[in-house]
């Protein structure tokens, strides 16, 4: 199973964790009168989107880069 340092290239600042981290994403849903179906197809997101880690660090996409938790 890959990661998300293999996959994406990042991994917490803090904590070094790269197994998973939360990212606000732009996804569509479809609105009906009987509620919202969340699209599970394309996503995306850019380096000034929020994210967070599950110790607590919160920050923006662009400060996950494992190049940058490399060097703290």
């Amino acid at each position: 199973m890959s990661t998300v340092r293999e996959e994406y290239e990042m991994a917490c600042p803090k904590c070094g964790r790269y197994e998973d981290i939360k990212i606000a994403v732009i996804a569509f849903a479809t609105l009906t009168p009987d509620g919202i179906d969340i699209a599970c197809g394309d996503t995306e997101w850019d380096d000034d989107r929020l994210a967070y880690c599950d110790c607590g660090f919160s920050g923006l996409a662009k400060n996950f880069k494992a190049d940058q938790s490399e060097q703290d």
